[in-house]
């Protein structure tokens, strides 16, 4: 068995053989179990491959005389339910807008409105590079917005699965998802405004 990667050493102190960091955020926890109290808390670690996290469950063991010999724990992996609530919760804001996210220019996750805009599939959607979904007047733009560490709202020409092109205004933001940065995107397909727009601007010309 292994705790933290590390092999389990039966009677030995297992935080004596932790490193600093693990040992002061799990000393507190022990003493407060090892004094008769029972924790179930969200715990969240992080290392090389990213960020997990986990239900943990910790209990005095209590000998048939009511004294406390030591302290039991186990935990429930709860990466997935986070992650899965976590993109549930991002593709639902604004639903009537189109929302993506991606990383270093790949999509990781699309709503239902992005995809009916450029008329692709979710599956379809993922992994694809998001120049592909612009036109290619827009697409030095969309490479220099699509890796900035500001926030951006901006409006650029995309292209949809079947060829045809529209205006969009785009808003975006760096955010943490399932442990990475990414950039947060959320488009509207402004085209009607914008021919609204010309119209008005080649009648009031017409007229001067």
């Amino acid at each position: 068995r292994k705790v933290v990667g590390r092999d389990v050493v039966i009677g030995k102190n297992k935080l004596e053989d932790t490193p600093a960091h693990f040992r002061e955020h799990w000393q507190p926890r022990y003493e407060q179990v090892l004094a008769g109290e029972q924790l179930t808390f969200l715990d969240k670690h992080e290392d090389e491959t990213g960020e997990s996290w986990r239900e943990v469950h910790m209990r005095p063991i209590i000998d048939a005389e009511g004294r406390v010999m030591g302290a039991s724990c186990f935990s429930i992996d709860l990466t997935d339910r986070i992650w899965a609530e976590e993109s549930a919760q991002l593709m639902s804001n604004l639903a009537f807008e189109g929302i993506a996210i991606h990383s270093q220019g790949q999509l990781i996750e699309a709503n239902q409105t992005f995809c009916e805009l450029f008329g692709y599939t979710s599956e379809e959607l993922k992994g694809m590079s998001v120049l592909k979904l612009a036109a290619a007047r827009s697409q030095e733009l969309i490479k220099e917005k699509s890796f900035s560490d500001q926030p951006e709202v901006y409006e650029a020409v995309g292209v949809r699965k079947d060829g045809s092109e529209f205006v969009g205004e785009l808003s975006t933001r760096v955010i943490t998802y399932r442990g990475q940065t990414c950039r947060f995107v959320s488009i509207r397909d402004i085209t009607e405004r914008k021919q609204a727009q010309a119209a008005i601007q080649a009648s009031e010309e017409r007229y001067r």
